[in-house]
């Protein structure tokens, strides 16, 4: 599932341990794409039940069209409405929590990338030009047309805790999650009703024990963190469509732990877990999977880290990681097969994948000064039976399949062994009085051993300048703010063009402003904020997203921001 901007940026986690009530409202508005959020966030506690705390939030958010700097971005509308609440409640040394979310959106697919796939010539075209084809029929609007998901997230989670003594506490967590998601492909107007339906729930439990910086002796504390889960899930797959996911039960359990040693000036950390899972599919077996039948799969997957860091000052610090990490496929990458409503291609999963499992090992360094920090960390992995998503390559190029929907491209899922090695680094500094400087930069490069060639969609080198000035308002306003924000993409010139449908885009500079305050009125208080992102309207196209193939990414926008927080 692709979900688009919608996250709300307050946080509700926390509840009022005193009496009363206290809130925050949040509004944003963006010029790219006209859209609107707001939000309430409301926590309570009442002096005649103290033990007994709640919260509650609710938030929407409203979006037209996305555009980019030569063209609209057409039917990347966006709609959302969310809610939900707790209760909490505290006795002696037991905690009892009960928390309901519900999270509803739809959001559009870019119509162009349907239509540039009509036909073979036109999938070709789309891949040379600069604007995608018709692209001045189109306006911004708020309408969502097809293809779009249609989407119903809704969560009920509870937990308890039992306080041992100071250090140490017994946890447990029953959550149940309902994802209903239906995809409405572009199709005749004659045809109603979604394409593809998929009604995924799972029911999941944890039991924990967490002991916090227990004294071993003069010199040495543990912390450590013990305990067991269990999820059941269970995937319903309809809609008009073959079905390019199928019907699905799936069952894990494991166990885990973790242990960290503070030792004088050396921290010390080790860690394992072990996991079971079992998938039983109704795979497809007649003509359009109008015949299926139950295939189970199971997969154990062990896990193991160590790690070390030396303090030997407040400045100053190294650290190192070692780790060994399995993971069963996603019922995604084993059993897709066919078209995606809401990726104008064909995806074909691998029933066969087994556990990938990756030996990972980081190194790094950290150092402070009284005007600055600098830290750098670089990193190298080894995974086997790596779980590729890539264009499917057959006679030395990608594979473009000619259905009765057009050309699609084809992507598929396969199994390699694969070697990544990276690093990054920020430097901050404080230039002057008020002024800060913050400099990074990351690099990653990953190789197919396998068929000894570049691994696809690794991000390009990225380099980022960060200067802020924190204005010495005191009085009516606070927190006064001023910012300015580089980020240079280079170019990926770690690829392989046969195995790709397009070579990656041009390098480019993104420019982006901000500025914000608070202000109070008696206890409340009220922080504002604008930005300007993309300020030079910069074309620039992703190389990790698909719809690089098709369009740019959005250009200019202006947002504004207003967050009141308020006690009642």
């Amino acid at each position: 599932v692709i979900f688009r901007g919608g996250a709300i940026l307050l946080d509700p986690s926390a509840y009022l341990d005193v009496p009363g009530i206290e809130g925050s409202s949040y509004v944003r508005g963006e010029s790219n794409g006209w859209g609107g959020v707001g939000a309430l966030v409301l926590r309570g506690n009442h002096a005649e039940l103290p033990q007994l705390a709640w919260k509650a939030r609710i938030s929407a958010k409203r979006a037209a069209d996305l555009r980019a700097p030569e063209n609209i971005i057409d039917n990347t509308d966006v709609q959302e409405l969310n809610g939900g609440a707790g209760l909490r409640w505290t006795q002696d040394t037991w905690s009892a929590e009960i928390d309901f979310e519900r999270f509803t959106s739809t959001i559009g697919t870019f119509t162009g990338a349907q239509s540039a796939t009509a036909s073979l010539d036109e999938f070709e075209s789309a891949l040379e030009r600069d604007v995608p084809r018709d692209t001045d029929i189109y306006n911004v609007e708020y309408d969502i047309q097809r293809p779009r998901q249609e989407l119903i997230h809704t969560t009920l989670k509870g937990r308890a805790a039992h306080q041992l003594d100071a250090n140490q506490e017994l946890r447990t967590t029953l959550a149940y999650q309902s994802d209903d998601r239906d995809e409405f492909a572009l199709v005749r107007d004659t045809i109603q009703g979604p394409q593809q339906t998929f009604a995924l729930e799972t029911t999941s439990a944890e039991l924990m024990y967490h002991a916090e910086r227990m004294t071993l002796n003069d010199s040495t504390a543990l912390t450590l963190n013990v305990g067991a889960t269990g999820m059941a899930q269970d995937n319903l797959t309809g809609g008009t469509d073959r079905e390019t996911i199928p019907s699905y039960d799936a069952w894990e359990a494991g166990v885990f732990g973790y242990a960290e040693i503070d030792w004088r000036d050396f921290v010390f950390e080790f860690g394992g877990r072990f996991d079971r899972r079992e998938i039983t599919a109704q795979l497809g077996t007649g003509f359009s999977n109008s015949e299926t039948t139950e295939e189970t799969f199971n997969f154990n997957a062990p896990s193991l880290t160590l790690g070390a860091a030396w303090r030997p000052t407040t400045r100053f610090e190294l650290h190192a990681d070692l780790s060994s990490a399995t993971r069963p496929p996603s019922a995604i990458e084993q059993f897709t097969d066919g078209r995606i409503p809401g990726l104008p291609g064909l995806v074909l999963g691998d029933p066969e994948s087994t556990t990938e499992t990756a030996w990972n090992l980081s190194v790094g360094a950290a150092y402070g000064w009284s005007w600055g920090r600098f830290q750098a960390t670089a990193f190298g992995s080894q995974v086997d039976d790596f779980i590729y998503f890539a264009p499917l390559v057959e006679n030395g190029e990608p594979l473009v399949s000619l259905t009765i929907r057009g050309a699609l491209p084809v992507f598929a899922y396969r199994q390699i062994d694969a070697r990544l090695f990276g690093g990054e680094a920020s430097l901050t500094v404080d230039v002057l009085p008020g002024v800060e400087w913050m400099a990074s930069a990351s690099y990653i490069d990953g190789r197919n051993v396998s068929d000894d060639e570049f691994l696809l969609f690794m991000p390009p080198p990225r380099f980022q300048n960060t200067l802020t000035w924190r204005l010495p308002w005191s009085g009516v306003f606070f927190d006064s703010f001023i910012s300015a924000q580089s980020v240079v993409v280079l170019e990926q010139t770690n690829f392989e063009p046969s195995t790709d449908f397009a070579p990656p885009p041009d390098g480019y500079h993104l420019l982006s402003f901000a500025a914000g305050t608070s202000t109070e009125f008696g206890e409340q208080e009220l922080d504002l904020g604008v930005a300007v992102n993309n300020a030079t309207n910069a074309r620039y196209r992703t190389y990790s997203s698909l719809q690089r193939y098709y369009t740019d990414e959005p250009g200019i926008s202006v947002l504004f921001k207003a967050a009141l927080h308020f006690s009642l």
